[in-house]
């Protein structure tokens, strides 16, 4: 059933790069200026006009052309330059690492050292 899920994935993420396909050559646009995640959100808020029983081919491929129009409105930007590198990004955080059971854990009074610090200097 997983292996099932996964092709219906794939089959829908390959339908829906056709339709972008189509919209950016209905627009004269690359293809690669046309946003996915924009692209998904026209389907999803033009489908229910697209599924209506009683409409004409005339009627529906007006829809879709404007479907196709509203994906094209906002092309991505190029961004020459752009550099993303992947990196893990780790903060300290306040608390102790667990190293025995929670039972068996003692948590000191203050956790941060930071603020024991500036206590010990407030009481002196």
């Amino acid at each position: 059933m997983i292996r099932k899920e996964m092709v219906m994935y794939f089959i829908a993420y390959n339908c829906m790069r056709r339709i972008m396909y189509e919209a950016a050559e209905e627009a004269g646009l690359p293809v690669r200026q046309i946003s996915f995640k924009t692209s998904l959100q026209a389907l999803r808020s033009w489908e229910p006009n697209l599924n209506q029983a009683r409409m004409s081919w005339k009627e529906r491929f007006g829809l879709i052309s404007m479907l196709y129009e509203s994906m094209t409105q906002r092309p991505l930007r190029q961004r020459p330059g752009r550099s993303e590198p992947r990196a893990v990004k780790r903060r300290r955080k306040n608390y102790h690492l667990l190293t025995k059971p929670r039972h068996e854990m003692i948590v000191p009074a203050h956790r941060n050292r930071h603020w024991l610090n500036k206590r010990k200097s407030c009481l002196s």
